[in-house]
């Protein structure tokens, strides 16, 4: 594995902050397949290419850059399945900051008292309305994943937003929070499956979807679709419980 981690610098609506690119390889020459399990990144790109190795490249700024370092990405090896795992080491015990979303921007203050001067100057200055506020660590981190074409690939993200463009090999995805968006080639044998419990779920590849509603695991209903594209073939598994599911062209 080779890892490599840069420096640089990242600008919030009038402060100059810091983060954290990353750039880490994984030999998969000797696996069938890859597992990919995913905490905290808000955006995950899945891409293919010919080599034999994964890279992850991408960037983190957790409180501001000032715990960047926190971010690890582990691999294992369970038979012939590369399995890689994220995290944010000693998460409970990082700084709490809160942040505001205010008319597309975002604002890190760096307390974690609502009563703070600045925070209070904020809402004086700009008023009370906002798309959100949180409190808690604070973290901003996009992956984009480059995977040999030829192994099966397994997804799971927490929170994040998974994208894959045109993955040929056998692949299945639960983003629980966040959602799923796939692009399928029209000429490709795929049997797919999409499920979302609360959220929906869009297609332009044809309207020939069988739609059902299932009642599985702990309570309500879940929306199933599924299709064999072309006669049917390599697995296409989409879940997503709390998001949306697009399947493109």
């Amino acid at each position: 594995m080779k890892n490599l981690l840069i420096a640089v610098l990242f600008v919030l609506p009038g402060i100059l902050y810091c983060q954290t690119e990353i750039n880490q390889s994984f030999d998969a020459s000797a696996v069938s397949s890859i597992s990919l399990n995913f905490t905290y990144p808000e955006l995950i790109q899945i891409k293919t290419w010919d080599k034999k190795e994964l890279l992850i490249k991408g960037t983190v700024m957790i409180n501001n850059g000032e715990n960047d370092s926190a971010f690890k990405l582990k691999s294992t090896h369970d038979n012939s399945k590369l399995v890689i795992n994220s995290e944010i080491e000693n998460l409970d015990d990082l700084p709490k900051k809160i942040t505001v979303k205010k008319d597309g921007e975002t604002y890190v203050f760096n307390t974690d008292n609502w009563n703070d001067p600045e925070l209070k100057k904020f809402y004086k200055e700009n008023g009370q309305g906002h798309e959100y506020v949180t409190h808690g660590v604070h973290k901003e981190i996009k992956l984009e994943i480059f995977v040999p074409s030829n192994k099966a690939l397994e997804v799971n993200a927490k929170y994040g937003i998974v994208e894959v463009l045109y993955y040929e090999a056998s692949l299945e995805i639960n983003a629980k929070y966040g959602g799923v968006d796939v692009s399928v080639s029209p000429s490709s044998r795929r049997n797919i499956q999409a499920r979302t419990k609360f959220g929906e779920i869009f297609t332009n590849l044809g309207d020939d979807f069988e739609y059902t509603r299932s009642d599985v695991l702990d309570y309500g209903k879940w929306i199933v679709v599924s299709k064999k594209l072309n006669g049917g073939g390599v697995k296409c598994y989409l879940e997503s419980k709390y998001g949306n599911v697009y399947i493109r062209k």
